[in-house]
């Protein structure tokens, strides 16, 4: 069994988590057209870069290795060069991270933590956890209610696995008969039902929206047996999902 990855603090979430390209390329959309970048791999841009930290006072920011944080940078490089090069769309979502809430002002040199100015009584204001046994998991699953259906918003049902208490239930997609926007709305019905990971193969970008603005975050399924993606993630096996796709009303 592979160690448990360890949330990395973040102090701030993206104001924008969608850029690109003014232009089509050739005027069609390709299917791999999106880079998704972490939000652990955002701020180690956004501390490195920005607030011109080095690496050991990034890791002190984070609470992560030093190391740890030089692959991450790495990786967030990587994938901006890719989008400015080639054009891409640069999505950010997902990763495994913590929100600060204010109880490490030593590190937060800028006070950034976005609590500090906030009032906790406001309705507005929604403190995510990254914490795997304490979250509902959704998985789009076929009629014979055991594998992982290929399509996320025409899937027929979606199990919903309380993690915690080792229960699942199955819940009705009605959004599978929808002529249009299928996937925005079964995104939409699992955010009403409190999800906060969703387990698929494969989501397009306006369903992500979605999550993204609930901050529930993706994982991307391994195989098609649903008992075992579910073992898969509470065993911590399962990465975030990176290929969102454009979706089919945007193709010509």
């Amino acid at each position: 069994m592979s160690r448990p990855k360890k949330s990395r603090r973040v102090c701030r979430l993206p104001g924008t988590n969608r850029f690109g390209p003014v232009a089509k390329r050739n005027g069609c959309m390709e299917r791999d057209a999106t880079v998704v970048m972490t939000i652990e791999e955002y701020e180690t841009l956004r501390l490195i870069d920005l607030e011109k930290m080095t690496q050991q006072e990034c890791s002190e920011q984070m609470q992560v290795a030093r190391t740890t944080v030089q692959s991450i940078y790495v990786k967030a490089r990587e994938k901006l060069s890719a989008s400015l090069v080639y054009g891409k769309y640069l999505q950010i979502e997902g990763g495994h991270f913590s929100l600060c809430e204010g109880d490490y002002l030593p590190q937060c040199k800028a006070h950034c933590c976005p609590y500090l100015q906030m009032d906790d009584s406001s309705p507005s204001i929604t403190k995510p956890e990254q914490k795997n046994n304490s979250m509902k998991i959704a998985i789009p699953v076929l009629e014979d209610k055991t594998t992982v259906c290929p399509s996320f918003g025409r899937a027929p049902f979606f199990a919903l696995v309380d993690v915690q208490a080792d229960t699942t239930e199955l819940l009705d997609n009605p959004a599978a008969s929808s002529p249009g926007g299928a996937g925005i709305k079964a995104a939409q019905l699992l955010v009403d039902n409190a999800v906060k990971s969703v387990l698929v193969p494969r989501c397009g970008e306006n369903a992500a929206q979605v999550f993204y603005k609930a901050q529930v975050t993706l994982y991307k399924t391994q195989g098609e047996s649903l008992s075992e993606n579910i073992a898969a993630y509470k065993a911590g096996k399962l990465e975030t999902l990176s290929d969102i796709h454009p979706g089919f009303h945007h193709r010509p």
